[in-house]
């Protein structure tokens, strides 16, 4: 009986359309091979898994370099997106209802990045952006101080929008994937961001431990799927450039090297798995 829950939770590992077909045949070949041998059913369990990540790896290529990085600048506008947004909704849970422009825009690119509709918003986010940074620079403040914050900041955010303009992907929308949103309202009421200071999760700041999550997950995709991590990657990024903009403008040497290091490496894993993933030859 455990040999077959094993079996049936290494088939997780393949894509769900042929672990139902093909998976009750696989499983039982795999017992009567190694009844009797716990060596041998635990090599054919690896070997069950290694076949079932290869086959999820072909999947995945399948859709195309174009399509995996549209869907990576997705992912990362959506992880963007939702840091702003989770306190925004927590302090309106504290009855502080500032910013209702601002959110209801946030909350609106949360759902359409969500349901896939990346064109929108592509267009979208390259319109709010350029507006933001023109009202930065014509209120006239001084360099580096603020006229220059806006594109620092918002490089990554423009060019991610650019190319789901350019290239938004095949995939079409799907709004059964807005129930994500209930996730980000949850961690709004559970975890709220506190106004004074850094809220934190056993010590460590809200926003490094969501990332820090979700990039843990990304990483362990990476054998099948580099999507996440090169998402995650592009939020390190965005951080890196923010705290490196603040030490060259304010004189903060060496006060946040940490996510510059992350961002880069999550950002080269992602981006050899994505260079080595190659699509299925037709015949």
């Amino acid at each position: 009986m455990i040999r077959e829950s094993l079996g049936r939770l290494a088939l997780r590992a393949y894509p769900r359309e042929l672990a139902r077909s093909n998976g009750p045949e696989m499983l039982s070949v795999m017992l009567d091979m190694s009844s009797g041998s716990p060596l041998t059913f635990a090599r054919e369990l690896v070997f069950l898994v290694f076949c079932g990540l290869r086959e999820r790896s072909r999947v995945t290529a399948a859709s195309g370099r174009r399509q995996l990085l549209a869907d990576a600048c997705n992912t990362g506008l959506i992880l963007f997106v939702a840091l702003p947004l989770w306190g925004l909704l927590s302090r309106l849970g504290m009855g502080t209802s500032n910013g209702a422009v601002v959110m209801g825009g946030l909350c609106a690119a949360f759902v359409a990045l969500l349901a896939g509709y990346n064109r929108w918003v592509g267009i979208g986010g390259l319109c709010a952006i350029a507006i933001g940074v023109t009202m930065t620079v014509l209120q006239g403040q001084a360099p580096l101080e603020d006229v220059l914050n806006p594109f620092v900041t918002m490089a990554i955010p423009t060019a991610c929008c650019l190319i789901l303009t350019i290239a938004p992907g095949k995939r079409p929308p799907r709004l059964a994937r807005i129930w994500w949103f209930a996730l980000l309202v949850a961690l709004a009421i559970l975890l709220p961001f506190n106004p004074v200071g850094n809220a934190t999760v056993f010590g460590v700041d809200y926003q490094y431990a969501f990332l820090a999550a979700a990039s843990a997950i990304g990483i362990l995709r990476l054998a099948y799927d580099p999507r996440l991590a090169l998402g995650c990657g592009l939020v390190w990024a965005i951080i890196a450039l923010r705290a490196a903009y603040s030490e060259i403008a304010f004189g903060f040497a060496g006060r946040d090297t940490f996510t510059l290091w992350v961002s880069t490496l999550i950002l080269s894993l992602a981006v050899i798995r994505l260079m080595l993933m190659r699509e299925p030859r037709t015949t």
